[in-house]
């Protein structure tokens, strides 16, 4: 029986990246702990596509959580399926964050991800995202917060989705741009949106 690679990107130390396979069964990731219980507050002190927002504030919304990066290939690959949740379910209950960090290593000059010729400023690296976020017609909620939180959350790989229920409680994870994986997400949004918040 063929099997299936869903490719995903490292983090070492929050700041490089290497090329993993990983079967199409979930991988075994730290995340998997928060399946049930809350998040952390994002500490998060930039953001496109509307103000930040804090998890407590999105109670009573179901939420997606997507960690990514510019410097992640397969993160690019879903960018159009979460564009697609967005606008399907926004106006159901549906509310999509996507957390990255800072890494001053990458611009984006002529629609290209290209190496900075020295390291951005965090303002620099947020005028970049923008430029970034509108080439790929991203249209949902983008909030940047510090390295060490995406240890915090247990994050060692993306791009990774985590979904929330509208209690703020982590209800299922998936780790890499896998279809089928985010396939099995969008039925597990379309569950918690039937669910009344308790």
């Amino acid at each position: 029986m063929r099997t299936l690679l869903l490719s995903a990107c490292l983090l070492l130390l929050g700041t490089s990246s290497e090329s993993a396979a990983q079967t199409n069964k979930q991988p075994k990731y730290p995340t998997k702990e928060w399946i049930g219980k809350s998040l952390p507050e994002p500490k998060s002190d930039f953001a496109l596509n509307g103000e930040k927002v804090r998890l407590a504030d999105l109670k009573g919304k179901v939420v997606l959580l997507d960690f990514w990066a510019v410097w992640c290939v397969p993160c690019r690959s879903t960018f159009p399926t979460i564009n697609r949740l967005h606008d399907t379910y926004k106006e159901k209950g549906l509310e999509v964050v996507a957390l990255t960090t800072y890494y001053a290593k990458h611009d984006f000059k002529d629609n290209k991800l290209v190496k900075a010729k020295k390291p951005l400023t965090p303002e620099s690296e947020q005028e970049m995202l923008e430029r970034f976020a509108r080439h790929f017609k991203l249209k949902y909620r983008i909030q940047t917060m510090p390295k060490e939180q995406f240890a915090t959350y247990k994050v060692f790989a993306i791009p990774q989705g985590m979904l929330l229920d509208r209690t703020g409680k982590v209800r299922h994870i998936i780790v890499g741009g896998n279809p089928a994986d985010w396939k099995t997400m969008e039925t597990k949004i379309q569950e918690l949106l039937k669910e009344k918040e308790e």
